[in-house]
């Protein structure tokens, strides 16, 4: 970390923006694992979301819409938890595709539509995990 100098109140304001800079381009741009490090309890929600998802999976392949239904949600509210400890950008891509999974079993799409949504969306999740 650079540490500003003590003297010259410009080389002091330079290098005190050059830290902050520095600390803001490593939290919000991404740069390397800084950025994308998720704290314990965000890991755990996110799992929680994909053991849910997992279960919806495989009340929906079984014909138990009203179970998977159930899973669903509880794979949404622990990923509305989580939400806040990831990115903005990957947030919003997992919540258009909560949104449209919950909109496939709704309608009843089928199993394997609901499979491949279901996979998609946990591979996104494990991704946030990291």
């Amino acid at each position: 970390m650079i540490v500003p100098k003590q003297g010259s109140g410009k080389t002091s304001i330079q290098s005190l923006l050059l830290t902050a800079g520095l600390a803001i381009g490593l939290t919000v741009g991404g740069w390397g694992t800084v950025a994308n490090a998720a704290s314990p309890q965000t890991r755990q929600q996110l799992g929680d979301a994909i053991q849910s998802l997992q279960a919806a999976g495989t009340a929906y392949a079984a014909g138990n819409a009203q179970e998977a239904r159930q899973a669903y949600d509880k794979a949404k509210t622990s990923w509305s938890s989580a939400e806040l400890g990831i990115s903005k950008k990957e947030a919003h891509e997992l919540s258009i595709l909560f949104d449209t999974l919950g909109g496939q079993i709704s309608k009843g799409d089928s199993a394997d539509d609901i499979k491949s949504s279901i996979s998609d969306t946990i591979d996104e999740l494990r991704e946030n995990m990291d």
